[in-house]
């Protein structure tokens, strides 16, 4: 037989939260989920719930976990056709973010990948003016010398 499960009334941000998973109707969910492009604390505000218990509801729905999936890669790319517009416009920071977060194959970023042989390693390294790299290898030479001594023992 099955416990009829009943959450204490609480508040928390004005909103009185007393549904359990199972009281919430699953077609409404998905409504809500639409509704609200599967932001997940304004679906459960909507749903008179908690994101906690939300997230429980959608993972343990197949059918819901993919709508979520869905309502995500919608949002993303609603977010990336207003990016390319202001880029077509001629927006300046607009063309730098998109160059610095997709360009890397061509050169731009924040960050170099630098391929180190020691251990096969690859660093992330910030770019650096030209004198500020000669000053780090100037300051870490006593190191690599160090690094070469143990290395031919």
């Amino acid at each position: 037989m099955k416990k009829n499960l009943k959450l204490k009334k609480i508040k928390r941000n004005q909103v009185t939260i007393t549904e359990p998973p199972s009281t919430i109707n699953q077609n409404t969910l998905a409504q809500t989920i639409v509704q609200y492009n599967g932001m997940i604390t304004l679906v459960a505000h909507a749903m008179n719930s908690t994101p906690k218990i939300i997230k429980k509801l959608i993972k343990k729905t197949p059918y819901l976990d993919e709508l979520m999936t869905i309502q995500k890669d919608t949002s993303l790319d609603i977010a990336e056709s207003a990016l390319m517009t202001k880029v077509k416009e001629g927006n300046l920071n607009a063309i730098k973010f998109f160059l610095e977060t997709q360009g890397n194959s061509r050169g731009y970023s924040k960050t170099q990948k630098i391929q180190v042989k020691h251990k096969g390693g690859i660093c992330l390294i910030p770019q650096l003016p030209e004198e500020k790299w000669e000053q780090i290898v100037n300051d870490n030479k006593h190191l690599a010398n160090e690094n070469n001594l143990k290395n031919d023992e």
